[in-house]
């Protein structure tokens, strides 16, 4: 049969292994790309590609290294169809070969670039652009109706919408687990993609998801589907100020299951304390960036902690520490309800005795750290864990809409799929 354009685009299946591809390379020793994608389509999608060209993002765009962005790009012929792949890698990666340098560069990109909007010399979004420009002239050059598709996985499917959002390459994309936009980001870098007012209305529109102000704009429609766990903790990325997403969205979770981070900062902590947390995380960043060891970032860790309860005896702080424990507690992080922090009526400041009191206060709520929760909590989220629930089983489950057209929830039996996705990871 005739190849329908955007076949090997829509089928789920497809894309997820070719990220399962991208992110552990090393499951895969002595399979090229260029062949990895040919059985794929083949053995997944009933087609066979006539000729593939591979294109890796840091061999066209050598500095993209130093911000630790990855990416390949795939320009398939079918026939007299030309089609082109481009996939953002995640932040996800296996400790081989030095690649937890680069998961911090990942990490610094996601909390300095998307949650908290600061200016970045490591911005992986600039050199997305300018590879994906690359990849369209070359599959322009192939055919005029060349069709390019933007695939990511977490910060990679930040970037496919922001790529989107910003110059609309993409005749379709799809993310899986994505980690929002940031409107300081976006605007800095493109300042008159908007006017000022349809800015103003991005910054105060209520929600996450500006696809139907986008259309009101005028703007055409993104194609893009967001598919994630429900609660999946990229989820604490969404509840930081001027986060944003694009696209259609669909959300699977697990029936019964009780899962972190479904307890919003805003239940927990008033506007102050939510600016302090992000100055908070704004001072780490930049102590972090200059730790070069392991001992450096726990002496880091172990002088915050110690400098928030020797202030504790200060009525705001001990009322932080306070909503800071029970938001914890609320995510699961800890198994044991924690004790109200103490202040010193006297107003002494620094009290050694106070804060040694705090500490033993809590040491049965710090002794029930919830170590058990963080298997799951990494499972769900990699590529390997979500496929699991998108795809594998997609047969076996119901999907029903709920109220927003741009939402989905599926369920599926929870203690089976549970054994199951932590068995195979």
């Amino acid at each position: 049969m005739p190849y329908q354009p955007g076949s090997l685009f829509r089928n789920w299946d497809l894309l997820m292994n070719l990220m399962q591809y991208d992110a552990y390379p090393h499951d895969y020793p002595g399979v090229d790309a260029a062949t990895f994608i040919q059985w794929l389509a083949y053995h997944k999608g009933n087609t066979r590609i006539d000729d593939v060209t591979v294109t890796d993002l840091r061999t066209a765009v050598p500095e993209a290294k130093v911000t630790g962005l990855a990416g390949t790009a795939y320009s398939v012929v079918i026939g007299k169809e030309v089609e082109g792949y481009i996939l953002f890698r995640g932040a996800e990666r296996t400790g081989m070969a030095g690649e937890w340098q680069e998961t911090a560069l990942d990490w610094q990109y996601m909390l300095k670039s998307i949650m908290l909007g600061l200016p970045n010399e490591s911005d992986q979004l600039p050199i997305a652009r300018q590879f994906t420009q690359m990849i369209m002239g070359h599959l322009q050059l192939l055919s005029p109706d060349a069709r390019l598709y933007g695939i990511g996985h977490s910060l990679g499917g930040q970037l496919v919408q922001a790529v989107q959002l910003l110059d609309h390459p993409f005749t379709a994309g799809f993310t899986l687990n994505s980690v929002p936009m940031q409107l300081q980001q976006l605007q800095s870098l493109a300042p008159k993609r908007f006017s000022k007012t349809q800015w103003h209305a991005l910054k105060h529109h209520r929600g996450h998801n500006v696809s139907h102000l986008l259309q009101e704009f005028g703007e055409k429609a993104a194609n893009i589907i967001n598919v994630r766990f429900s609660q999946d903790f990229t989820a604490l990325f969404y509840q930081a100020p001027g986060t944003i997403s694009l696209g259609e969205e669909r959300s699977f979770t697990l029936t019964n299951w009780h899962y972190p981070f479904t307890a919003k900062l805003s239940n927990f902590f008033t506007k102050n304390e939510i600016s302090n947390l992000l100055e908070l995380l704004r001072y780490a960043l930049m102590r972090l960036r200059r730790a070069s060891t392991q001992r450096q970032v726990g002496a880091f860790l172990f002088d915050t902690i110690l400098t928030l309860y020797r202030n504790a005896n200060i009525p705001a702080t001990a009322t932080f520490l306070d909503h800071l424990s029970q938001y914890l507690y609320a995510c699961d992080f800890f198994t044991k309800a924690p004790v109200d922090f103490m202040t010193d009526a006297s107003g002494k400041r620094h009290s050694f005795r106070l804060t040694f009191a705090n500490l033993m206060n809590q040491r049965e709520f710090f002794k029930s750290l919830n170590t058990a929760m963080f298997a799951p909590l990494v499972t769900l989220h990699i590529v390997n864990g979500v496929k699991f629930i998108v795809a594998d089983n997609q047969q076996d489950i119901e999907t029903e809409e709920l109220g927003s057209s741009f939402v989905t929830q599926t369920t599926i039996p929870t203690q089976t799929a549970i054994q199951s996705v932590i068995a195979e990871s």
